[in-house]
């Protein structure tokens, strides 16, 4: 269903209450039940969470379109995350930018997206901010990052360099350098290559 996740900032303060107040003016003036101008998340200044909008729901993050089966990233193919606070003015806190991370990734491993864009990608405008969209390529990293190590993986279990995958499915922990010989010396074997001295 959703192929996209979409960074917005609210061009507001970056607090709670502050997302609380944006939820209760947007019932106010579109109606309680109304998926205008929402968000499926808005992450606080201090790290918090708040879910807006059922993940099942289409919503208008990304103002208007009248086309359900495009290909390209829209209100009906896409997640919306609205960061708080003014990210054209000032940069994105530290525990904010965390928080983020482990929603995005989340939602990335959820419904298996692949990209990651600003609202100015998809209209004209200044959202998410300059200094919160410098940061999509790095999030973007981060949160793709283990692509890359399943993939390593699963070539090296193919090649006959790792027997025992399962034994190294987190691909965050370090090898100890015996491990490292070990890969190295297999590796040497099968290629026939006498390094003797």
């Amino acid at each position: 269903m959703w192929k996209y996740i979409i960074i917005h900032h609210s061009a507001t303060d970056g607090s709670y209450e502050t997302g609380l107040n944006i939820i209760k003016n947007q019932e106010k003036n579109y109606g309680k039940n109304s998926n205008s101008n929402a968000y499926h998340y808005m992450i606080t200044n201090d790290g918090r969470i708040i879910q807006w909008k059922p993940e099942n729901v289409v919503v208008g993050h990304c103002g208007y379109d009248g086309y359900s089966y495009s290909s390209e990233p829209c209100n009906f193919n896409s997640l919306g995350i609205c960061f708080l606070g003014n990210f054209e003015k000032y940069d994105v806190p530290q525990r904010e930018t965390e928080a983020g991370l482990i929603l995005i990734k989340a939602l990335v491993r959820k419904y298996n997206i692949k990209h990651i864009y600003g609202h100015r990608d998809v209209i004209s405008t200044d959202c998410p901010g300059k200094f919160l969209y410098a940061k999509i390529p790095d999030i973007e990293k981060e949160v793709f990052m283990n692509d890359w190590k399943k993939e390593l993986l699963d070539w090296a279990v193919q090649k006959g360099i790792i027997k025992n995958p399962e034994l190294h499915q987190n691909l965050d922990i370090p090898f100890t350098k015996a491990e490292i010989l070990a890969i190295l010396k297999n590796i040497l074997e099968r290629l026939k290559i006498d390094i003797g001295g």
